[in-house]
């Protein structure tokens, strides 16, 4: 399939109604931790903020709403093992300042197996919504990965920017990322 160029963002699918529309296929996670995001994925994140959103990854402030083990931002996380920055509930978000990042990516669990397999209470699906927009500046972006595709209404001022199917392998769910940015009121 030919691929299209925005900028200097090469794009599968295209742009509908200023929205950009993608397929990314990406290696799955490796290594032992349980919950790390597939290989590239990261990547690939920020070569879109780079040509597309003409954004450097690297200067952004970025908070990860469910943390985990990542290396290049602040994390929130229930998990001591981890080390997050905030050790609060994602869904609450409680001594994580709000209005200060450029970049909130949200990567909850899917299903009430992740949740077995990381010894945590599963969470209901858009409660963690707006506990994280909170923390996203003005004009500052969302970021949401998920099997779920979440209704464009659950994100209060915001646009949307992005929706791209990422999928990493066979016997892997293919996965939504959502990428919506905040606007001034």
């Amino acid at each position: 399939m030919d691929r299209q160029i925005i900028g200097n963002y090469q794009v599968h699918a295209g742009v509908r109604s200023r929205v950009l529309t993608d397929y990314w296929t990406i290696a799955r996670a490796t290594g032992s931790y349980k919950g790390k995001f597939p290989d590239g994925l990261i990547p690939a994140i920020m070569e879109l903020f780079d040509k597309f959103l003409c954004l450097k990854w690297d200067n952004l402030r970025k908070l990860y709403q469910f943390g985990g083990k990542v290396n290049d931002g602040e994390t929130v996380d229930l998990n001591i093992e981890c080390k997050p920055t905030f050790l609060t509930d994602a869904t609450k978000m409680d001594g994580v300042p709000r209005g200060a990042y450029d970049v909130v990516f949200a990567d909850p669990g899917y299903s009430d197996y992740d949740y077995e397999k990381w010894g945590a209470k599963p969470i209901k699906p858009y409660s963690f919504i707006d506990a994280g927009l909170e923390c996203v500046k003005p004009g500052g972006y969302y970021i949401l990965l998920h099997t779920l595709l979440y209704k464009m209404r659950a994100f209060k001022n915001c646009r949307a920017i992005a929706y791209i199917a990422v999928d990493s392998g066979p016997n892997h769910r293919i996965r939504g990322l959502q990428i919506y940015q905040k606007v001034a009121k």
